[in-house]
């Protein structure tokens, strides 16, 4: 029976090991498509997902049930962006691990505004994803700043600017400095092609 229970352990951590790098896998790819921002991420450990909520339960509703169990930073029902009408599910945002762990064992098939809830930790990486985005956009503008900032500097170096007006409008030409000293507007200017 000894080497019967070993073979049954061996087959279950081999699962188990398997099952692992299953979703390891999948989640670099869904990194690579653009759909999570790292593959690492994890969803939060301390934030409720709430559904089957009755459309009158509001999120001042929520903070008050749930807020027995501990400190709740955010309740929040889902809306509609359009309309504004509850979605019927809702996001709690505990400040502990501990209190959201214990809400989610006792207010599992609760009732809340004549309506059974059903309660499960939350899957949900989207603000994760939200300051993903949010760092990925001021890391872009950045380079662009620096980007620009490089080409003003490489043009300094025999290149500038010169503005000619026009009745309708302003006009940039670029003025190059050659050896014989300064030419004219390049472009087509009033002062000869260069």
């Amino acid at each position: 029976t000894t080497a019967l229970d070993f073979a049954s352990e061996v087959a279950i951590a081999l699962a188990f090991c398997s099952s692992v790098m299953s979703a390891k896998s999948r989640a670099v790819v869904l990194e690579m498509v653009g759909d999570l921002p790292d593959a690492e991420i994890a969803p939060p450990d301390h934030v409720l997902f709430v559904c089957k909520l009755n459309p009158v339960t509001q999120d001042e509703d929520l903070e008050l049930i749930f807020s027995r169990f501990g400190a709740v930073k955010k309740a929040e029902v889902i809306r509609d962006y359009k309309t504004g009408d509850s979605l019927n599910y809702a996001f709690i945002e505990f400040e502990t691990k501990e209190a959201c762990e214990m809400a989610y064992e006792k207010m599992n098939n609760v009732s809340i505004d004549d309506r059974r809830i059903k309660v499960d930790f939350s899957q949900s990486v989207a603000k994760e994803w939200k300051n993903y985005k949010l760092q990925q956009r001021e890391r872009a503008q950045q380079y662009r700043r620096e980007a620009a900032n490089a080409t003003a500097v490489s043009l300094g170096t025999g290149l500038e600017l010169a503005t000619h007006s026009k009745a309708k409008h302003d006009r940039y030409d670029l003025i190059v400095d050659g050896p014989g000293g300064r030419k004219g507007p390049k472009g087509g200017g009033k002062g000869g092609d260069v």
